[in-house]
This record gives structure tokens, sequence and C-alpha cells, in this order.
């Protein structure tokens, strides 16, 4: 159903969850890269790609280049967002595709129906991640009601632009939840228009999961994707990542 979602293993444990955008290129969270302030070496991770079981299954493949954004934590929280190049190609098929991303600046309305995936924890007092993949529908929450709710734990949970929230304000019970980050936040089932993040809680009715706002980050996906992979292969991912740009705007124009 979700042929694009892939695991991030670090040592041999999966640590977050991930977006496949062309074939040697994967979305994630930055912070799934760090371990204390350090940056754990490519030579520690893969990717997994091709099966709904946790770390069992699929295609396995060396990460050979990560690029983690500039800005990443400055502010806290704000642009977490990587993107990484895998040593070898994925092979397209059946349980392994590619994900559409939206225009920069895109604005996906309030109250959009979205689905966010992942192999996280189903509860917020388990510590164990789900032996398989489970995705959730929730709604994009309007930025002011979110940054307003949040205000209310205090002044480090600030809400910006380059944030989008979503869940099932008021009601709960469903969402996001430990294990999910880098994981994608959909519309229309295959456009990511945004990467989990960060919350308060699992499915909390009073504060919605926080997420990356994928269409604020369009350029710069496309600039580092060119980058990371190297003059050899630029050609093929830039023209792999733009026809999913056209295709996002297609899906977008047609609802």
């Amino acid at each position: 159903m979700f042929p694009f979602a892939v695991q991030i293993i670090a040592r041999g444990s999966p640590v977050c969850a991930g977006t496949l955008l062309t074939v040697q290129n994967v979305l994630s969270a930055a912070q799934c890269f760090f371990e204390g302030n350090q940056l754990i070496g490519t030579n520690h991770l893969n990717v997994r790609a091709g099966t709904v079981n946790n770390n069992s299954g699929g295609t396995s493949i060396p990460v050979l280049r990560l690029a983690v954004h500039e800005r990443y934590n400055n502010p806290l929280r704000d642009n977490d967002i990587a993107v990484l190049r895998t040593s070898t190609q994925f092979t397209l098929g059946t349980t392994i595709g590619v994900a559409f991303i939206p225009y920069q600046n895109d604005v996906l309305p309030d109250n959009s129906p979205v689905i966010q995936i992942g192999w996280g924890a189903t509860s917020v007092n388990s510590t164990q991640m789900s032996p398989v993949l489970r995705h959730v529908v929730v709604m994009k929450i309007n930025r002011a009601i979110c940054a307003s709710r949040y205000q209310q734990l205090g002044a480090g949970y600030v809400i910006n632009d380059n944030m989008m929230c979503a869940g099932r304000l008021d009601i709960g019970g469903a969402g996001a939840c430990h294990g999910d980050v880098g994981g994608p936040v959909l519309f229309n089932a295959n456009i990511v228009v945004g990467i989990m993040s960060w919350g308060h809680e699992c499915g909390h009715p009073q504060y919605p999961s926080v997420n990356v706002r994928l269409a604020r980050y369009s350029n710069w996906l496309n600039t580092t994707v060119t980058n990371i992979n190297g003059s050899s292969s630029v050609s093929e991912s830039r023209i792999i990542l733009l026809f999913t740009l056209i295709c996002a705007m297609l899906h977008w124009q047609s609802r």
C-alpha cells in the first residue's frame, strides 16, 4: 500500500522511518542521524525497503552519503529534514516505489485528511515498536490553533511556518508515536506533505503531532539531491524527482 516507506537502520537497529524519493535517495528527519550532538557515520547506516515487517525482509542497502539541513535545530526543533543516498539503487517494483513531493510553498488546506505511516509504538505507554507498518488517518490542523495549544506547555514549544500540525483535535486517540519519526505524512496516499518530527505524547487530543512542512523544502530537496548524487548520476536523479513534482501538481489540481 505504501511501497515508498522505508526504515532507517543504525548499527543493525531501526531508528526512524523514511520515504524513498528516487531509486537512490531517501527523505527522513534530521534528528534520526544524531547520537547526542554527534552525527552518526554513514558506515553505520542502512536503508531497508520493500517490506512491511519491522527490520526484516525486503532489501537493505548501505548509506553512502547523508545531508542534514544546515540550519537543523536552529531555532529549536526547526528544519528537521535530511536526505541520504544509498550505495546502490533500489529496484522498483510492486513492493518498492517512489513517492511524490509538492511544489515549493504549496499550501495544503486546513482540515485536509492526511495519512501518517510508520512502525512506531501503538500507545504512549509502550516502548515496543509495531512489528508491521501501520497507518492512521488524521487531519491537518490550523497552524495558529496548534501554536496556541503548544504555548500552554511553555516558551520552548514554538510552531512556525516550516511546520505542519496533524491529528484529531479535541478527540485524540490516534496519531504518530515513538518510533514514527522521519516517516511521511501523506496527502492523496502518495504525496509527501510532511515528515513526522515531534509532539506531546501520542494521539493527544489537545496537542497534535508536529511535522516538517515539506513544501517549505522542495527547492532544498532538489538542490541537495543533485549535490549528494554527484555529476555522474545527477541527470537521472533530477529527472526522477522532477517527474514526481509534476505528478504531485496534477494530483493537487485534480481535487
